[in-house]
């Protein structure tokens, strides 16, 4: 939105922007040394280990592009092997010309220890922030 406001007096309208990466070989050896660094790796026939292997995301994003910037974003992710739920929410809000409401909680549930979600189970929170523009 910032972007639409600082280009909107030269004639030049932006609907949206989506970063991301283009393939390249740069970029691919980069992404190898992530997985190297963070501990990744695969398993002896050469699938990739990753505690997401079997899991069900849904989510929804709501925005009514008004004047305030009214959005909502709120996701579930279950493990369809050990039934451990993570839920997501965010909400946010323009109030006037200064003011901006945002609203974040993520919640776990059904962590059982020895499993790679357990160290997320006191992860649990809820912001509230709001913030004044001068």
């Amino acid at each position: 939105r910032s972007v639409a406001l600082e280009f909107a007096d030269c004639g030049v309208t932006v609907n949206a922007i989506c970063p991301g990466f283009v393939e390249t070989q740069m970029v691919a050896d980069a992404r190898s040394d992530f997985v190297r660094y963070a501990g990744g790796g695969r398993d002896e026939d050469e699938t990739p280990i990753s505690v997401f292997d079997n899991d069900l995301f849904l989510g929804i994003r709501y925005t009514l592009n008004d004047i305030n910037d009214t959005s909502f974003l709120a996701g579930l992710n279950t493990d369809l092997e050990e039934e451990s739920r993570s839920f997501r929410v965010e909400a946010e809000r323009r109030i006037g010309n200064s003011w901006k409401v945002e609203l974040e909680g993520q919640l776990f549930t059904n962590t059982r220890s020895g499993k790679p979600i357990a160290n997320l189970k006191d992860d649990d929170f809820t912001q509230l922030k709001i913030s004044r523009y001068f």
